[in-house]
C-alpha cells in the first residue's frame, strides 16, 4: 500500500475509485495519523472513515515552504514522510530553527480548526516530504451526522488549547 502513494497517478486513481473502495484506500493508506491524532483518536471508525477521504496529500522537495508564518488557511497539516523543520524569520532575516518535524507528526491543529488564526511559525521541507492535509471546509459539513464524535472533539480542543 505505502507504494501506492508515491507514484504520480494516485489522484487520478483514487478519483476513480467507487466510493466504499476509496474510503478503505484512503483509511489504509493514511489512517494512521487521524487515528494516532488527539483530536481525533476516540471519534469512532466510521467518522474517521469518512475524514480519510477528504485528506489531501502533497509532495514539497528540500527547501520548499509548505506554510509560511501568517498564512491563515483553515487546513491541518500531517508529516507522511521526511522531516519538516519548524522556523522563524528575524527581521535581520535570519532563520532560527526551532524543531524537526518527521513522520507522524502535526501542526496547524488550531488553524485546521478555527478560521482566520495565522501560523506563527513557518514550516520548510529539509528533504523530499510528503504531507497529509485536511481542509476544515471539507469534513465541518459530516459533524452533523456524527454528533458523538463532534462532542468529543469539542471536548478535547477545548482541553488542547486552554492548555496553550
Amino acid at each position: 500500500m505505502r507504494e501506492l502513494y508515491n507514484g504520480s497517478n494516485l489522484p487520478a486513481l483514487i478519483a476513480k475509485t467507487p466510493y466504499v473502495l476509496r474510503c478503505d484506500l484512503m483509511s489504509s493508506m493514511f489512517g494512521q495519523h487521524l487515528r494516532n491524532c488527539y483530536i481525533f483518536a476516540d471519534t469512532g471508525e466510521p467518522f474517521l472513515r469518512q475524514l480519510t477521504v477528504l485528506l489531501d496529500y502533497s509532495v514539497y522537495f528540500p527547501g520548499n515552504y509548505i506554510v509560511v508564518a501568517g498564512d491563515s488557511e483553515a487546513r491541518m497539516h500531517w508529516v507522511a514522510s521526511g522531516a519538516v523543520s519548524v522556523v522563524s524569520v528575524q527581521s535581520d532575516l535570519t532563520e532560527t530553527t526551532h524543531e524537526l518535524l518527521g513522520p507522524g507528526d502535526v501542526f496547524g491543529l488550531l488553524q485546521g480548526l478555527n478560521r482566520g488564526i495565522s501560523h506563527c511559525f513557518s514550516y520548510r521541507a529539509e528533504t523530499k516530504v510528503g504531507i497529509v492535509t485536511l481542509s476544515l471546509d471539507s469534513w465541518i459539513n459530516i459533524l452533523p451526522y456524527f454528533p458523538e464524535a463532534r462532542r468529543i472533539i469539542l471536548q478535547k480542543s477545548e482541553i488542547l488549547f486552554t492548555q496553550i
